[in-house]
């Protein structure tokens, strides 16, 4: 019964993916809320700290959950919005909203549980409350605010959102007794109290992320000129990662500059203090990410009128050291700048960066050594100066964003696709800025290489790692260090350190074999080591940096030269080119040609080397069942592989955390490259692998190595494996990562993001009909769209995203938000354009609900034409009703909707009717003896305009006798007026006419005071007159006379 129930789970799934692959169009993409503050800049230092330091806050706390909201506080991160949404970035497609600084709190209120105080001022306040208030903020879900009732975010925040106050930290700690809220004894120092606080609240409860520290500056920063230097920017990382946010002097021979009157060594004693209790929390077992470098321009150094003792370097040094010797490495964001914008919305980013993969540009083969003539035809490497240049420093995610990757910055110098670029960038810098990353990656040039810079995936002093590791006494941190950077380099394909560096001690060999399993290419160190120059160990390239370009006129002499950030391609080509025609053979050369050549000068061997190109392996397995695994994998070493030779692929499955052995993978088998098929140097062959899943769910971790059997792993010569982590289920579709609750194997096949909550649009609220107009026509330049209101089983609707466009869906006309109102007015309309109202409801959690859109309403402000003038029953009728008729009138746009009539007894006279009688073309009326009637129209179409008034019929005349036959009005008195219809003419005199019945039976002559012009003999005529009698003759004398109608 178990293997049918996992057949029919399986079956169910399959079917799932082949709908969805079959039916689904195209993915929902996420939506980007962006608040614009660069108007912050213009603002006084307080109000632009309060309104920065609430937003990071936000921001962070939003971001936590998935990448949803952007601040845009410089020109910069404006570019930054466009780059990661560009074609092939990691956002193509999101779509961007805009909001307020006011909006994105009443946008976002369902995460913010209220504000935590700290102290308003630097000058009487303790300054460390910033910081602290920002760690609360982060663990208690809040907003931390200064404590000042004139400033307006205070106000907004308090007085309008009326957000509660969980925690008042203002005026709290006073450096005496016992610290508030506490049983333990002062340390002398208000500010120290404060973190020891937060200490005890946060990190020994483990409620603060152990392994995330913000050394930033604190409420100094409201003090510094340039809005950045603040570093408030840092903090919604910070907020984001619940982490632990601080700021100290590392020594403990002078009181710091910020706090001069503590204890001597406080700051020092509490800086350990939370180092060690972070790795209480890990159990030591853990790196951590130091997130920020000392403030030297304003505290802790001798640098212009700091009043510290130290220099600058000496500090930085100091940290380093000290945060080593516990577990911790720097992401070192010196100034300038040392803001990182938006790290929050970047770190959430990672699935997707990690689901791509990064591959370097091949090395070199032995055949290419030979080529460019760096190796001569017996095999010698010939005589030379054989270098690599770096550019470098890129330690730190700060300067990688907006130096290194910015927009126009040095990555972006056209030149570097002439000249070998070796870019020193630590790859931990992904965490918080992978979408710079990934840029360089994605634009990189057959020319752009990346090494490991100072000192791996992060600045740390690797003698600190082992030994007495002073002050902490901690056993050996080497195997936390080496795992740290295992993941980062095997993410980016990293296979060189380009500087091994240590600014408190001399780097040794030992140094160099702990970073060997993660460098196995070349490891570059500093002119201080003291072993022979160049070496291999363990067929690991070692070489030292120059403190120039080396310039020998004979022999083989290597050296790597730092040319330090902000060097660009153009500043390289120029040195190279000032050395082309040197006359001693002076090679810049890329870093895996550099070392490559030196390996092989050295008499070392640059086989069993491989580059993980691709593969497919699922994120999420069933218990128990195969998969057919695809994996691509490219020759980067100088053997040949092939199957009769026993080059093989292996995988191996183990618990999280669990380095595999030999055994795990032989359990698995082996996997053949076809036979008959040499890969060669440089060439890549793909792998089809049949990979089965634990039988017990659990989280996992995949490896494949290449393995020459008999010989070696390829791990073993320091390759790193391809890793990945796979989710086994019993039941793969109660995998839900983002909880919106469609399973990540249905995601993932639709295409959308499992990790993304934001992507699937069934969480938001719904809309409960289509926003409605006044109809499909409009003779308004203004349009009002109408809804009704929301709603959301879960969270509160707090407003609407509205587009009103020419086209359905379209925002040409307006696109944002307007707040929690059910309605758009919209102005400026224009003639002959259809628009379309679409409206999207958003609740306190940022969920969007589906579109609705309206049918469209046309403008037309034209008027419609004139109808034909209307034509009654002839020029006399003895009937008493009258029907007059016209014919339409015509318009283009709206179309014809009906027409107003008036009636009277004089020439566009309204006095007998006047009304709309609907889209028909005759009225009908009752009429009166002896009164003559008149009929004008007037047209009005479905937009509700109305046209000009037709000219008025002709009048028709109503006669109690009219119609009657010529013998009976022969036998009335004279002067009596009559009414002819329909009699025909049968003579034309001069001044009169004979007109007589149709049958002939009578007639009478008729004297007309001029005849018009379409009456001949034969017409039937309507005649008005008298009739009269002349020498015993009866005539009438017509006063009007026409064609008949009859």
């Amino acid at each position: 019964m178990k293997y049918m129930k996992n057949i029919r789970v399986m079956t169910l799934v399959t079917v799932l993916l082949l709908v969805l692959a079959g039916t689904r169009a195209s993915a929902n993409k996420p939506i980007i809320y962006v608040v614009d503050l660069r108007y912050t800049e213009s603002l006084s230092k307080p109000e632009c700290y309060d309104i920065r330091h609430s937003a990071v806050c936000v921001q962070g706390l939003v971001n936590r959950e998935s990448p949803r909201v952007f601040l845009t506080l410089s020109d910069a991160d404006a570019k930054w919005l466009d780059r990661i949404r560009e074609p092939g970035g990691l956002c193509e497609g999101w779509e961007v909203r805009y909001l307020t600084f006011q909006q994105l709190f009443t946008f976002f209120r369902h995460y913010i549980r209220g504000v935590i105080f700290y102290d308003p001022d630097p000058s009487t306040g303790t300054i460390s409350t910033s910081l602290v208030a920002t760690s609360a903020a982060g663990v208690e879900n809040a907003i931390a605010l200064r404590k000042d009732a004139s400033s307006s975010t205070y106000g907004y925040l308090i007085n309008t959102l009326k957000l509660p106050v969980i925690i008042d930290l203002s005026g709290k700690f006073t450096g005496t007794g016992t610290i508030w809220g506490t049983s333990t004894p002062s340390t002398g120092s208000a500010k120290c109290d404060a973190y020891i606080w937060a200490k005890e609240k946060y990190i020994d409860t483990g409620k603060c992320n152990p392994t995330v520290l913000m050394y930033t500056l604190d409420l100094i920063g409201i003090e510094q000129d340039s809005r950045a230097f603040s570093q408030l920017a840092n903090l919604d990382y910070g907020v984001s990662q619940k982490g632990f946010c601080f700021e100290l002097s590392p020594w403990g021979d002078e009181e710091p500059s910020d706090d001069l009157y503590q204890p001597l060594g406080t700051d020092l004693n509490t800086f350990k203090t939370i180092l060690n209790a972070c790795n209480q929390q890990t159990g030591k077992g853990k790196m951590i990410k130091v997130c920020g470098f000392p403030n030297w321009y304003v505290k802790y150094t001798n640098y212009a009128n700091v009043g510290g003792t130290h220099t600058p370097v000496a500090t930085e040094w100091q940290i380093v050291s000290l945060c080593s010797a516990y577990n911790a490495y720097m992401e070192a964001d010196a100034p300038s700048p040392n803001n990182v914008d938006n790290a929050s919305f970047y770190a959430g980013l990672l699935p997707a960066f990690e689901s791509r993969h990064y591959v370097q540009n091949p090395p070199p083969t032995y055949n290419d050594m030979v080529a460019r003539g760096l190796i001569d035809s017996s095999g010698n490497v010939v005589n030379g100066n054989y270098l690599a240049l770096y550019l470098c420093d890129y330690d730190q995610a700060s300067w990688v964003l907006y130096v290194l990757a910015n927009n126009g910055g040095v990555y972006d110098d056209p030149t570097k696709q002439y000249v070998y670029c070796n870019w020193g960038v630590d790859p931990n810098a992904m965490d918080r800025v992978c979408v710079a990353v990934d840029y360089m990656y994605r634009h990189k040039t057959s020319k752009d290489f990346f090494v490991g810079w100072d000192s791996g995936a992060g600045y740390v002093n690797p003698t600190q790692l082992y030994g007495t590791r002073d002050p902490s006494g901690y056993p050996s941190g080497v195997d936390l260090w080496q795992k740290h950077c295992t993941k980062y380099y095997r993410a980016l394909d990293y296979s060189i350190t380009g500087w091994v560096f240590d600014g408190a001690y001399t780097t040794t060999t030992t140094d160099c074999s702990n970073y060997a399993r993660f460098s196995g290419d070349g490891l570059g160190v500093w002119s201080s080591i003291s072993f022979s120059n160049p070496m291999l160990q363990n067929n690991v390239p070692l070489s030292k940096a120059s403190n120039s370009i080396i310039d020998y006129s004979s022999g083989v002499h290597f050296s790597w030269y730092r040319m330090n950030a902000q060097k660009s391609p153009t500043y390289l080509k120029s040195i190279t080119d000032s050395y082309a025609s040197s006359g001693h053979n002076h090679q810049f050369l890329d870093a895996y040609t550099y070392y490559y050549l030196l390996r092989y000068y050295l008499g070392g061997s640059n086989n069993y080397r491989e580059a993980w190109v691709n593969e497919n392996t699922p994120r999420i397995m069933q218990c128990g069942q195969k998969y057919t695994v695809n994996v691509t994998v490219r020759n980067d070493g100088w053997d040949t592989w092939s199957s009769a030779d026993a080059y093989r692929l292996a995988y191996a499955i183990v618990n999280q955390n669990v380095t595999p052995v030999s055994s795990d993978y032989d359990s698995r088998g082996r996997f053949m490259i076809p036979s008959g098929v040499s890969v060669a140097p440089g060439q890549s062959t793909t792998f089809t692998v049949s990979v089965i899943a634990p039988s017990t769910p659990g989280t996992y971790d995949l490896y494949y190595d290449m393995v020459q059997d008999g010989h070696t792993w390829f791990s073993a010569k320091n390759n790193l494996e391809c890793k990945k982590t796979v989710i086994v289920a019993n039941d793969p579709m109660s995998i839900d990562t983002d909880g919106d609750g469609t399973p990540d194997v249905v995601e993932q096949a639709g295409g959308d993001l499992y990790w993304h909550a934001g992507d699937n649009y069934a969480l938001g609220p719904t809309l409960p009909s289509m926003p409605t107009d006044i109809g499909a026509f409009t003779n308004s330049t203004s349009i009002r769209f109408n809804w009704s209101a929301a709603s959301d089983s879960r969270f509160n609707v707090v407003g609407y995203y509205c587009r009103v466009g020419t086209t359905p869906g379209g925002n040409d006309v307006f696109d944002g938000y307007v707040d929690n109102v059910c309605y758009k007015l919209i102005s400026g309309c224009v003639n002959g354009r259809t628009y379309y109202c679409s409206v999207q409801a958003v609740n306190d959690a940022g969920y969007v609900g589906s579109w609705c859109t309206s049918d469209g309403i046309t403008v037309d402000t034209g008027m419609p034409g004139t109808p034909g003038i209307p034509v009654d029953e002839g020029l006399v009728t003895g009937s008493q009703s009258v029907t007059f008729k016209w014919t339409p009138a015509t318009d283009t746009l709206s179309g014809i909707n009906s027409y107003n009539c008036r009636i009277g007894t004089y020439s566009g006279g309204s006095d007998v009717f006047s009304g709309n009688v609907g889209n028909v073309l005759t009225k009908t009326i009752s009429v009166n003896y002896g009164s003559r009637y008149y009929c004008s129209v007037q047209a009005k179409d479905n937009a509700g305009n109305v046209g000009s008034w037709s000219i008025s019929s002709d009048g028709i005349l109503v006669m109690k006798d009219a119609g009657a036959g010529i013998n009976y009005v022969k036998t009335l008195q004279d002067s009596s007026a009559v009414g002819l219809i329909a009699k025909k003419v049968t003579a034309i005199f001069g001044d009169c006419i004979y007109v007589e019945e149709p049958d002939r039976s009578s007639g009478i002559r008729v004297i007309v005071p001029s005849l018009p012009a379409n009456i001949t003999l034969g017409s039937a005529v309507d005649i008005i007159g008298s009739v009269y009698t002349n020498a015993g003759q009866r005539y009438v004398s017509a006063s009007a006379i026409q064609i008949s109608m009859e």
